[in-house]
């Protein structure tokens, strides 16, 4: 986006503290809705058998092998629940751990139909920084819902800003606060992050 002329800056509104893990459920298959979750998952180490790895996207599957580990399922929309009927799909009967963020939306376990082989695991919890954004920006790329409930503690969304949205669950975060129009990337990397800016600077 520089090497285009544009002015970028990124601001920190929220941290992650880990949850330690008390009891790690056997199952055939892990499932990561984030690349946060699969940090605070593996450096705790956990001891893990036979079991697949599922990722809701190529960032998540990216982190995933600076583990040491491979994805056997790669989520390829920004529609979670899309993901998650796929994901269903390829699992089929088989018990599922989800490594998650407290409070998260769940939205690729709501797909799942038969819950008791769901299994959701908190690894990190989300805290939350508010400040105030300079309002010369022109364009506002949220990442997830806890960013765009933390920028609106203290900002506001002009007509003049154009909104870009990671994912469905923060364009539905955006929804609830009164912002109606925002891109959507059509992926989860920095191609689809680029393609989505552009278009709402068109």
């Amino acid at each position: 986006l520089r090497a285009l002329g544009f002015t970028v800056e990124g601001k920190s509104l929220i941290e992650f503290k880990s949850i330690k893990i008390k009891e790690l459920p056997r199952t055939e298959w892990v499932f990561f809705s984030s690349r946060h979750a699969v940090k605070f998952f593996f450096s705790q180490k956990p001891q893990l058998g036979e079991v697949k790895f599922g990722c809701i996207g190529t960032s998540t599957s990216a982190e995933l092998r600076a583990f040491g580990k491979r994805a056997d399922f790669i989520g390829q929309s920004t529609d979670t629940k899309l993901v998650g009927k796929q994901f269903a799909s390829k699992a089929g009967n088989a018990r599922v751990l989800f490594p998650m963020a407290r409070g998260s939306m769940q939205s690729v376990q709501q797909q799942i139909l038969r819950k008791e082989n769901v299994f959701n695991l908190e690894v990190y919890a989300t805290i939350r920084h508010s400040q105030l954004v300079d309002d010369n920006f022109e364009v506002l790329v949220f990442t997830s819902p806890s960013n765009v409930e933390a920028f609106f503690e203290k900002n506001t969304v002009s007509e003049k800003r154009s909104c870009v949205a990671m994912g469905e669950a923060t364009g539905k975060a955006l929804e609830k606060l009164g912002v109606r129009n925002y891109q959507l990337p059509r992926t989860f990397d920095d191609l689809g992050l680029l393609q989505a800016v552009l278009a709402v600077s068109a």
